[in-house]
């Protein structure tokens, strides 16, 4: 499994460029023209554009482990279909179109890949797992009509992953995790909380669905409560 895993990487390393991209809790390579901010007390990563339509985009999540955060649970939520809403408002069904666990830098994740299971159109795969006391959450998500450009990127930057011992939150990102929001245990976030200013539109009302929907997963797979 070792040996598959380093010869994936390499496959796709050889011809796609990347960067290092690194926070508080994890390092992974992402394309080399993107760029990552804070929203919300996740990292947002994508290429910035002035496009209507985001092709792309990696959010990335983590906490301090809850009572439900364990690989069964994580298991049940990435292999559970969802029903969300196409562009004219009918329900549709998304599809869970592969899970399983896989080894990544010699740690165990839950892998996932849905189709529509966000915002209609786009195609994304899940990685989860338990590190170094974090519940960490990354997913990778992009149009069906692009899935085949970045399928080598999103493999790559997948099997770059690397879960990092967590420094203790200071005073000030404590209350800042307080103002942003006050139901929030900040022993249960992790991350860089200084304010930046913000690289994507969220007035793009197809961005910020996909966002939302993103999160909405993170929250239900990673439950932020005591």
């Amino acid at each position: 499994m070792k040996i598959l895993n380093i010869l994936l990487l390499l496959s796709v390393s050889l011809s796609l460029k990347a960067k290092t991209f690194e926070n508080d809790y994890l390092q992974m390579l992402i394309p080399d023209s993107w760029t990552c901010n804070v929203q919300q007390n996740s990292w947002i990563c994508h290429e910035p554009t002035s496009k209507e339509k985001i092709e792309a985009i990696y959010i990335l999540n983590a906490k301090r482990p809850g009572p439900d955060d364990n690989f069964k649970s994580f298991h049940n939520v990435l292999g559970t279909a969802k029903t969300i809403r196409d562009a004219s408002g009918s329900p549709v069904s998304s599809k869970v179109l592969s899970k399983k666990e896989v080894f990544i830098n010699d740690h165990t994740w839950v892998y996932a890949f849905h189709k529509n299971s966000e915002i209609y159109g786009y195609n994304t795969q899940y990685v989860t797992t338990l590190d170094k006391g974090l519940s960490v959450l990354v997913s990778l998500s992009c149009t069906e009509e692009t899935y085949s450009d970045y399928k080598d990127i999103f493999m790559k930057s997948i099997m770059s992953l690397k879960v990092k011992q967590p420094k203790p939150l200071t005073l000030d990102q404590r209350n800042d995790i307080k103002k942003i929001n006050p139901y929030l245990s900040p022993e249960y976030v992790v991350g860089n909380l200084e304010p930046k200013k913000p690289f994507v539109d969220f007035k793009n009302p197809k961005f910020l669905a996909l966002i939302m929907g993103v999160l909405a997963l993170g929250l239900v797979a990673f439950a932020f409560k005591k």
